[in-house]
């Protein structure tokens, strides 16, 4: 994983861009994604390692295609 995302500024600019994406303001998808989270677990006990976890998934999800990839480099170079 990398390291930016562990970072507190990092995690909450992905969680702002998350819940936009939602239509949530940031606060109200922090709220639901607990309260969805306790009804399918019952507890949480690492909440912030579950939300790092979240940032994770939704970067997984949103990476690059190889083709944009290999565009960006020639872009960069």
């Amino acid at each position: 994983m990398p390291r930016y995302i562990c970072t507190g500024l990092s995690k909450m600019a992905l969680l702002d861009e998350i819940a936009e994406s939602q239509g949530l303001t940031t606060p109200k998808f922090i709220s639901t994604l607990y309260d969805e989270a306790i009804e399918i677990n019952g507890q949480i006990p690492n909440f912030a390692s579950m939300l790092r976890t979240t940032c994770a998934l939704y970067l997984r999800r949103h990476r690059p295609a190889v083709g944009e990839q290999a565009a960006l480099k020639q872009v960069a170079a």
